[in-house]
């Protein structure tokens, strides 16, 4: 084993520990080398050419990581990779990461069964099936099974680049070291002056702050200064931080400079890259997951390199995250402003000439911040956000519901939670069936719904479970884009908890219905039960807040531009007296008069004749209806806010069309 002094000679481009390796050649198929180096040997980019030459000759068939070695810095991490003669080498390779003393004996047992092929999974190392080039090299975090894994999690992100594709890299404004030893630093005061921010200067709150009170500038030529959106990251210091100090530069920033402590991202030209992008960019490199797969490409543990950020993937956001960041950034930036407000309201409040002024002042001004304090206070009432932004029939329902409870009469509220689980289980079937069928998927559900029709007075509490139970268990389902309504409404009821507690809301509906249900004395905690289950599957599914069940009332298309603009009526809340909106539409391809599910990427999805829309002949009031009974002629129309009925003539023939009846009868 060597362990070489890991200076460079004179005038030598390769250090001793490289020199030794490249000259060593296999006395035999039994020989074996080793070697102490710095693990920044094994995988950085510089070491590359040495790590091929030796290649040539040898294989590596362990690699033990550790730190602290004698009078080095303890942060400094050392490796001893062993090889073997390339010919007729066929061992997996084993990396292995050395604990401390405490953890020695399990460590010990750990590293034997590494050596003997045990796939693991193993606390302190891992084998690899095939040996890494020369350019992955071999970092222990770089191959670690876990890295693996996380990296497959990022993909399931959907469109996937690296920060290569989208940014820039440029190099430092200026190297201050050597600018103070040519004298090139300035004051403040000398025409031409920018300040230069050093990695200390970055924190983890987004702002740039001068890390030791006195600042640093210099004259930078224009081209080299940064610019606004550029992205900066520390170069140096990596060890001890838990987050990622992530800055993006604003034109208040400016003129500004960059340090060689500094990385920078600057967005590519023409890829489009907007303020949402690099939003989401710089919130993602902040994250504990950016933090992870950057350290799996550091060589250094102490520093990054510019050549390994580049290889770091990173998620594109698509347009719900973008929204979603926008609708954050407007919130943070509307409670800022909320906050000033009051602030001034209250510095200002003894300002007035006269006492009855000062007293108008605070009066007005606090009752327009208390309002907003309760308006806001009452979004983290799930019972608030339920009756204002669920679909109509499910807010409708649980407004009942509510009612009902508060007039402390246990026998109709047990009636109205068990009608308002039956309409929400319904919606989301139905919901479910018809965001299947356009995408021609979720055939086992859609034939227990087939099943419910022909059935005497149709589809029941225990169809739309069953339903919803296949739709937790389609594969296709769970296969589609996370910005699908579809796969959120999956994440939902695959959910062991929602099943369990339909089953059992199902449950007390069958005993109820067959005279066995709960006695006046049980009934009250019954419905406690009851309600909380209602309440646990009404928050299990919080998506339907971002969802719009629409009701389309009138359509234009422009054929020779080809764009569009629909007109709907907006079925949020418990009420259907509701307002009216107009949005831009890329298709003529929409129904006056039908249902549909508006998404947040403002993109439409047919309900018919799954559910619609009309107005209830005897309340004459308008009400959402699904599908009832189908054996006779005409269709039979229930309505899921009251308990009447309709007659429909004409949609035998597309319930035939869809595949819900037979095309013969």
């Amino acid at each position: 084993m060597a362990v070489p002094s890991w200076a460079r000679g004179n005038g030598s481009r390769l250090a001793a520990h490289e020199r030794l390796l490249l000259s060593c050649r296999p006395g035999g198929p039994e020989a074996l080398l080793a070697a102490a180096v710095p693990a920044t040997f094994l995988s950085s980019r510089a070491s590359e050419r040495t790590r091929e030459g030796i290649a040539r000759f040898w294989r590596p068939v362990l690699v033990m990581y550790f730190t602290g070695w004698g009078a080095t810095n303890p942060q400094l991490e050392w490796a001893v990779p062993f090889y073997e003669p390339r010919a007729g080498s066929t061992r997996p390779v084993v990396l292995f990461r050395v604990p401390t003393r405490a953890e020695a004996a399990e460590s010990e047992q750990d590293l034997e069964s590494l050596l003997v092929g045990d796939p693991g999974p193993h606390r302190f190392g891992y084998v690899l099936s095939s040996e890494p080039s020369a350019a992955e090299g071999l970092g222990f975090e770089r191959h670690h099974p876990a890295t693996a894994k996380l990296k497959q999690d990022v993909a399931d992100f959907g469109e996937i680049a690296t920060i290569g594709d989208l940014f820039d890299l440029p190099d430092p404004s200026i190297i201050v070291q050597q600018a103070k030893g040519k004298g090139e630093l300035c004051t403040a005061q000398q025409p031409g002056a920018v300040r230069v921010v050093r990695g200390a200067d970055l924190h983890r709150d987004g702002t740039i702050r001068v890390a030791d009170g006195q600042a640093t500038y210099a004259v930078v030529a224009t081209e080299k200064q940064l610019k606004a959106g550029d992205i900066l990251l520390r170069a140096h210091g990596w060890s001890t931080d838990s987050q990622i100090p992530v800055v993006e530069v604003t034109e208040a920033d400016l003129p500004l400079a960059s340090s060689g402590t500094v990385i920078v991202l600057r967005p590519k030209g023409g890829l489009g890259l907007d303020e949402q992008d690099l939003a989401a960019a710089a919130y993602y490199l902040r994250s504990p997951t950016a933090r992870r797969l950057i350290n799996a490409e550091r060589s250094n543990r102490l520093s990054l390199a510019r050549s390994e950020l580049q290889r770091v993937r990173v998620p594109k956001a698509d347009e719900s995250l973008n929204a979603a960041l926008a609708d954050l950034n407007d919130a943070v930036r509307e409670f800022d402003h909320w906050r000033m407000e009051a602030q001034d309201a209250l510095e200002n409040a003894f300002t007035e000439e006269s006492v009855r002024a000062m007293r108008a002042h605070l009066v007005n001004k606090g009752r327009l911040l208390r309002l907003r304090h309760e308006a806001a206070a009452l979004i983290d009432d799930s019972s608030f956000v339920v009756r204002t932004r669920y679909p109509y029939p499910v807010a409708f329902r649980w407004r009942r519901a509510e009612a009902a409870l508060s007039a402390d009469h246990a026998a109709d509220a047990f009636d109205e939670v068990l009608g308002a689980v039956e309409v929400l289980l319904c919606f989301l079937a139905l919901v479910s069936l018809a965001l299947a069928y356009e995408r021609g998927i979720g055939l086992e559900a859609r034939k227990i719904f087939t099943e419910g029709l022909r059935k005497k007075g149709g589809p029941t509490f225990g169809t739309w479970r069953l339903v919803l139970e296949k739709i937790g268990e389609s594969p296709d389902i769970g296969a589609l884009p996370d910005s699908h309504p579809l796969r959120d409404l999956w994440r939902a009821v695959a959910d062991p908890g929602f099943q369990d507690r339909a089953r059992y809301l199902l449950d007390l509906r069958n005993a109820d219905a067959h005279l066995i249900g709960p006695d006046s004395t049980e009934l009250p905690h019954v419905v406690d039960r009851a309600v909380q289950s209602l309440q646990d599957l009404l928050n299990s599914v919080s998506f339907l807040a971002d969802l719009t069940l629409a009701e389309v009332t009138r359509t234009g298309w422009d054929s020779l531009t080809k764009t569009g603009e629909v007109t709907y009526r907006e079925l949020v809340g418990d009420h259907p007296v509701v307002r009216t909106r107009r949005i831009p539409y890329p298709s003529p391809e929409v129904e006056r008069g039908s249902l549909y599910l508006l998404d947040g990427e403002q993109r439409l999805y047919l309900l018919r004749p799954y559910l619609t829309g009309r107005i209830c002949a005897a309340c004459r009031t308008w009400a959402t209806f699904h599908v009832g009974d189908a054996k006779g002629s005409p269709v039979t129309l229930k309505s899921m806010g009251c308990v009447h009925t309709a007659e429909d003539t004409t949609l035998r023939d597309t319930l035939k069309r869809v595949g819900l009846l037979p095309a013969d009868k």
